[in-house]
């Protein structure tokens, strides 16, 4: 019973850290330097790809660069937050959790390990850089939900 126990709570704070790395990952992606050097990097490469099954061979290098570039960005801001952080322990867990992380997170880091996505990622950042993906916040209206005269005096100045 007492080896259950210890098992259920070794697992319960595994999760735990778990949730908390993410809960970093997802602050520091979000943070402007971390959107501009992706950014750069895939203006600066986009026009290497193709959407095709054969693969070049300087997508090698640049998939290289782009992996030490962000891996190593978003490693480091982890230490500095989380002092046992171990980036291949928790590549590892992500594979056993990658349902209760946004896809979007998951993409995006898993395109530090698998290739495809990485691709993936970068022949959709070409399309929208020449105008082929469709623009819907363009056609995008907010309307507030309630009446103006139901909104509080401050906010209808």
């Amino acid at each position: 019973m007492d080896e259950e126990l210890a098992c259920a709570k070794a697992t319960s704070q595994a999760i735990t850290t778990f949730d908390h790395i993410i809960g970093h990952i997802e602050d520091i992606v979000v943070e402007d330097e971390f959107q501009g050097m992706q950014l750069k990097f895939m203006d600066k490469y986009y026009n290497e790809f193709e959407d095709s099954e054969e693969n070049k061979l300087c997508y090698t290098p640049i998939f290289n660069e782009y992996v030490n570039m962000l891996e190593k960005h978003i490693e480091h801001e982890l230490l500095k937050r989380v002092k046992s952080f171990n980036m291949s322990e928790f590549m590892s867990q992500l594979n056993n959790h990658k349902e209760d992380v946004s896809e979007e997170l998951v993409e995006m880091l898993l395109s530090f390990t698998d290739f495809l996505t990485f691709k993936q990622i970068m022949v959709d950042h070409k399309d929208f850089r020449l105008g082929n993906v469709v623009d819907l916040s363009l056609g995008l209206t907010v309307t507030s939900l309630k009446a103006n005269d139901e909104l509080p005096p401050s906010a209808t100045q």
